[in-house]
């Protein structure tokens, strides 16, 4: 079934130039039909050259019932308007104009970039990005900045805008970029400076590994080397933009600051955890270690960077050292055994009785070499989760 596209009707509208995608047609057809008288003639004088004398007597027919919307503007006669007015445009359309792309490349910028998608795969496909220092996380993120540094002037169809207010359109969406790649730095940082201090109050055979929001970026805190050189800050910087569109650039950078804050407080809210938390797990530890079980805690704490998955194997003192008592006794037994086997076989004369004690014997001390294997177990079990 064929159907016939909709007929374009004229009409004025407020156009907003900070938005990202302008509708150029409507903006030029807009411009054609709000020029001023003298400005016309030249335009009508233009049209004549191009099309002839019968297409601009139709023009001129036409023109006000075009402008106020009675008739339709045909596909041809959009072209031809499009085509020509962008010759005669106003100062202030221009300015317009300009305005609209130096905001588009800025925009484009920032939503066109992709953070930390340069991260290593694996044959799998997935992430292979663990980091066992602090330094490697510094690293990863001085390698962010050098991406953002490097992008180029996106793809839009320039009209006006001269060579350096491109340029400087793309500084200002690098700095926001950068901004927002030290906005997640420093949300790792506060995190880690709250999971710090109670990371090795936990036995040696916990673990804690941090991910990082949004990214694959596995942090394995609980590494001994991990915090070395930990802190510092991420250098980003400010580009700065002509005053020509100062009030517009401002009022969009405002209200990027404004979304990032609200972002922030949400994930206050719903995400941060505090030391109060750890605190309550710490405690919890500690009144499983007083218990006569084996247990295994696995817990998770959402902050604002990313979150933490905490391992820990939970073994009481008491339990080990009962343990190591148990071995030692059943040991002390077996070994009076095997003695008194050893002295009871040198006493028999009948053969047959002969082979079995002694094979008692052996199976006796087989079991005692297994007891010591298991005690040295529980020594170096207690050396691990009785500190």
């Amino acid at each position: 079934m064929h159907r016939h596209k909709a007929k374009y009707f004229y009409s004025k509208e407020e156009i907003d130039f900070s938005l990202i995608d302008l509708d150029y047609e409507k903006f030029l057809i807009q411009e054609f039909f709000t020029l001023d008288n003298s400005t016309l003639q030249e335009a009508f004088v233009s049209y004549q050259n191009r099309h002839g004398k019968l297409s601009l007597k139709y023009l001129q027919r036409t023109f006000s019932d075009w402008k106020n919307g009675n008739y339709h503007l045909t596909p041809l006669m959009r072209e031809r308007i499009t085509s020509l007015v962008s010759d005669f445009l106003s100062p202030q359309a221009k300015k317009n104009l300009c305005l609209h792309q130096f905001v588009s490349t800025i925009k484009k910028v920032v939503r066109d970039y992709h953070p930390f998608s340069n991260q290593r795969k694996s044959y799998g496909g997935h992430s292979d990005t663990t980091i066992k220092t602090w330094k490697e996380l510094v690293e990863q993120f001085d390698q962010e900045m050098e991406r953002i540094n490097k992008i180029k002037k996106p793809f839009i169809e320039y009209h006006l805008l001269p060579e350096k207010h491109k340029e400087e359109a793309v500084a200002i969406g690098k700095s926001i970029l950068g901004r927002k790649t030290k906005e997640k730095f420093d949300q790792i940082k506060r995190d880690l400076l709250i999971f710090h201090p109670y990371i090795h109050k936990f036995n040696k055979q916990s673990h804690f590994l941090y991910k990082v929001n949004n990214t694959k970026f596995s942090l394995r805190i609980s590494e001994e080397r991990f915090f070395d050189a930990f802190g510092g800050d991420l250098k980003i910087s400010i580009a700065g933009y002509t005053k020509e569109y100062k009030t517009i650039v401002d009022k969009f950078l405002a209200q990027e600051l404004i979304i990032a804050e609200k972002d922030r407080k949400l994930e206050r809210q719903v995400n941060d955890v505090s030391q109060n938390d750890l605190e309550i797990l710490w405690q919890h530890y500690n009144s499983l270690l007083e218990g006569t079980n084996y247990a295994d805690i696995t817990s998770d704490f959402q902050g604002a960077g990313g979150k933490l998955e905490i391992t820990i194997q939970v073994k009481p003192k008491k339990l080990l050292k009962y343990t190591i008592a148990d071995k030692l006794m059943k040991i002390l037994i077996l070994a009076l055994a095997i003695f008194s086997l050893v002295k009871f076989i040198f006493e028999i004369e009948n053969i047959n009785i002969f082979i079995m004690v002694a094979l008692v014997g052996i199976a006796t001390f087989g079991f005692l070499l297994g007891q010591i294997a298991d005690l040295k177990a529980g020594i170096t079990e207690f050396k691990k989760y009785g500190k």
